[in-house]
């Protein structure tokens, strides 16, 4: 059935529509006798409404409203309208908006009891009649399918449960799933904080190889990828296993899909074991029957079709006839297609009909839309995004007062490079926010950007943002013509919801562009605005697998050949394939590869064998040369389909230059130092030099100097002025080729040699699980959850801090807070403890 348009659904309330618009346009006070009347009538209207698709818009529309009075009002509302307030909230399970309300000023005993016994372990959140069934869902042992809105709290409730069973003894072993080492810190520091308020010990796991203490209780904090790991090497009974972002599944159908199908793996194997799952996700609508069905046969307690308690103002800037316009497309508020239009003055408009021209007039319209002190993020395509903050840098002032911002300033110039841009961006209060960024400094902007005392208003990122950063943004640019997306719908819902969150703004505002000319039209961008909010409708016919990828794909090919998943996704053609027993580890390299594999260490000598398995203790950088060259003999990297594999991970001489640094936990700033010095010395063997790919991007590449000139990929020489270059290209070596690729390679090796032998290697245990080895007091301080390499040699040089290699919490915490705040060391260990 076709729905109804939004927007006449919205005119049935017409007259209260012209009312609150108005309200919200004058500066007078508002008539508290009106107000409360408008407000009844919206509540009867949807009271009396018999369609469900029209009663949800019209809540929505009430809710805007109710957070326009909460944001912009509250001061001028008689108590009268205050508890009215409370009423319509709590009649909507809108809960969380009570904590909005000050109590001190309504006069009802009862009404604050019923609140308070809604408080679960965290004084400032109220929760929701969903909320609470969730809660009696976890204490009960069922299995929960949980979608909501970004803003809706679902990882709170889900944790805060888990941890009072916890508390309680009812259970012993939980496992979370996320799809980041992101995520993982957001939940270590959730529980950490939890341990310590209630002063009840619960270890905190994140190696799938340690060996499980039965008499404890344990949180294990694991990728989809370490999971297949602790399943095929453990053999202890899991209470409750958590999938976050269980959307990832949603990329089962599409080229760079490993991911996704060591996912649904994960998944099979918890069905198997009849362990409760509880999957939470983003918006979807009919989330069981039309999305996670297809992947299991479990009956779950569906929490579906909530209502967001925050909302946003939908705004399209046009660029037409060497002018800017905004519209004001919010539906929500009551407005129709350009119903609201308004004429921004910008002067000495850059010439250029392209949409990447917007970057240079940028600046000057946040200036006009007096916007550059607020929390604002900008969605950018990563290849833009250095040269529209430069737009800024060049325009703004700012005088650095925040100590963790310094302390970032510092961190850079100290362990970075003292002519990274991002230093010169900070000093002007902005930043860059994408994957090839360390995690020290990632996780620094996002803490900035959140503490509303701090320089930092304006954050140019890309997709790295979605998956659980609460940020708490104020307005939201989308400066990208389309943006690179995983799931374009649902990624762009999810990056709309990191505007107007509970615990600051309860609206935001949301900004997209069109140029006159652009292909895309202009009614489809303002509709994709106001649909931002709504459910995310799975397109099943996009799940259906090609039978022509099974045979070519290495990681659909385990799924489909693996007899222990009880249901696969459909297929485009009827399969006739021989179901057998697999190995989880088959997974990260495909069945077929992993039988090549095992075939090659059979062939391998005595000698050749025994040799192999010496090096992988990687006690020097030689054993690190000789290992990548074995990698990539044995898993055939200059076959592979793959760019980074065939053409950055082939170049060993640099692959074990950036391994090996990261191997001894060396700063970005020692790792850059070291690969200069090789590729531009003299009497070197190697020249370091800057190639360019097929698309046009250009990377740094030591090679051997005698004939770089004749690599068809050659442009030219490095030079100091491609440092930036060097220095993205250094991270993302470090934190994707070397941390996903060329560990998934390593663990897989390792798992082959030793399987046979049922025997364990500590050392390369510890370097694939912390990223360093053969030192106790730097694996023990990974252990505890820190993070930061440049910390981490710092601290192991204080014996004081330790006791027999264990680092003391209590003394690590003293130490950081005895640190001036511009000193990054102490963000680093504060952070996590």
């Amino acid at each position: 059935m076709k729905k109804i348009n939004k927007a006449s659904i919205i005119s049935e309330l017409e007259e209260s529509k012209d009312y609150f618009l108005t309200l919200s346009e004058s500066c007078e006070k508002c008539n508290n006798e009106d107000l409360l009347s408008h407000l009844t009538k919206i509540v009867s209207s949807i009271t009396l409404e018999a369609d469900s698709y029209k009663k949800r818009v019209k809540k929505n529309f009430l809710i805007f409203w109710i957070n326009f009075l909460l944001d912009k009002k509250y001061e001028q509302l008689s108590k009268e309208i205050r508890v009215s307030l409370v009423t319509i909230i709590n009649s909507l399970d809108l809960f969380q908006l009570d904590s909005f309300i000050k109590k001190e000023e309504i006069d009802n005993p009862s009404l604050w009891f019923k609140l308070d016994t809604r408080k679960l372990l965290n004084d400032s959140m109220i929760l929701t009649n969903d909320q609470l069934d969730i809660m009696r869902g976890v204490l009960n042992g069922e299995n929960i399918i949980f979608s909501a809105p970004t803003s809706y709290g679902k990882s709170s409730i889900v944790i805060n449960v888990l941890f009072l069973r916890m508390k309680e003894n009812e259970i012993k072993n939980v496992v979370i799933v996320v799809p980041s080492k992101a995520l993982i810190n957001e939940y270590r520091k959730t529980l950490n904080r939890l341990i310590e308020k209630f002063n009840y010990e619960i270890k905190i796991n994140e190696n799938p190889y340690v060996e499980i203490n039965q008499d404890l209780q344990y949180f294990h904090l694991f990728t989809q990828e370490r999971i297949l790991i602790f399943d095929q090497i453990n053999n202890i009974k899991i209470d409750y296993v958590v999938f976050d972002e269980i959307q990832e599944l949603l990329s089962m159908s599409k080229k760079e899909n490993d991911r996704a199908v060591i996912l649904a793996k994960a998944i099979s194997i918890y069905e198997n074991n009849k362990t409760p799952m509880i999957m939470i996700m983003p918006y979807i609508q009919n989330p069981e029957a039309e999305f996670i069905n297809y992947y299991t046969d479990l009956r779950f307690n569906v929490k579906k079709d909530l209502l967001s308690p925050t909302t946003s103002n939908k705004f399209l800037i046009v660029k037409q006839n060497d002018s800017f316009k905004l519209f004001d497309v919010s539906l929500n508020k009551g407005y129709a297609e350009n119903s609201q239009e308004y004429r921004l003055n910008i002067q000495n408009i850059h010439y250029g009909t392209r949409f990447y021209d917007l970057k240079y007039d940028f600046f000057e319209i946040c200036k006009e839309l007096k916007v550059l002190d607020q929390k604002t993020l900008c969605y950018c395509n990563k290849s833009d995004i250095s040269s529209i903050a430069k737009e800024f840098q060049i325009n703004k002032n700012v005088v650095i007062q925040d100590g963790r911002l310094r302390a970032l300033i510092t961190y850079l110039k100290t362990y970075v490079h003292e002519d990274f841009e991002l230093i010169s961006f900070l000093e002007k209060g902005i930043a860059i926010h994408h994957s090839d960024l360390d995690t020290f400094t990632k996780r620094q902007i996002e803490e900035c950007f959140r503490n509303e005392n701090s320089n930092l208003n304006m954050v140019f990122c890309t997709s790295t943002l979605l998956q659980g950063v609460n940020l708490k943004a104020e307005n939201l640019f989308f400066l990208a013509a389309r943006g690179q997306f995983t799931n374009a719908e649902l990624d762009k819902k999810n990056l709309f919801g990191r505007v107007g969150r509970l615990g600051s703004k309860l609206q935001g505002n949301i900004f997209k562009f069109w140029v006159e000319g652009e292909r895309i039209r202009k009614d489809t961008l303002i509709k994709e605005l106001n649909n931002s909010n709504d459910q995310y409708l799975v397109d099943f016919d996009n799940l259906v697998i090609d039978t022509s990828k099974i045979e070519t794909n290495d990681a659909l090919n385990s799924y489909f050949h693996d007899k222990r998943i009880k249901k696969k996704l459909k297929t485009s053609k009827k399969l006739d394939i021989e179901l057998i027993e697999m190995d989880n580890f088959d997974y990260f390299i495909g069945r077929k590869k992993g039988i090549i594999v095992d075939q090659k260490i059979k062939n391998m000598s005595k000698n050749e064998r025994s040799i192999l398995e010496d090096k992988l203790k990687l006690s020097s950088r030689d054993d690190c040369e000789y290992v990548l060259t074995k990698l990539c003999e044995i898993y055939e990297w200059k076959d592979s389909t793959n760019f980074d594999e065939k053409y950055r991970m082939t170049s060993i001489k640099y692959l074990t230059t950036v391994f090996y640094n990261n191997y001894l936990g060396k700063s970005i700033k020692q790792g850059l130092e070291s690969i200069i010095n090789v590729g531009t010395n003299p009497n070197s063997d190697y020249k370091l030099v800057i190639l360019r790919r097929a698309n046009g991007e250009s990377y740094p590449k030591l090679v051997y100097k005698y004939n770089y000139r004749s690599n068809p990929n050659f442009l030219r020489e490095y030079t100091r002025e491609d440092i930036n270059l060097l220095i993205y290209s250094y991270i993302y070596e470090t934190q994707n080729i070397i941390e996903f690729r060329v560990k998934k390679y390593l663990q897989d090796l390792y798992y082959r040699l030793f399987k046979s032998k049922g025997s364990q290697l500590k050392a390369i245990e510890d370097y694939l699980i912390y990223s360093t080895a053969n030192n106790e007091k730097k694996v023990n301080l990974k252990k505890i959850g820190l993070l930061d390499s440049f910390a981490i040699d710092e601290l192991v040089k204080i014996p004081d801090l330790f006791e027999q290699n264990i680092p003391i919490i209590e003394k690590l915490k003293n130490y950081a807070h005895a640190m001036s705040d511009d000193n990054p060391i102490k963000y680093s260990i504060l952070d996590v403890l």
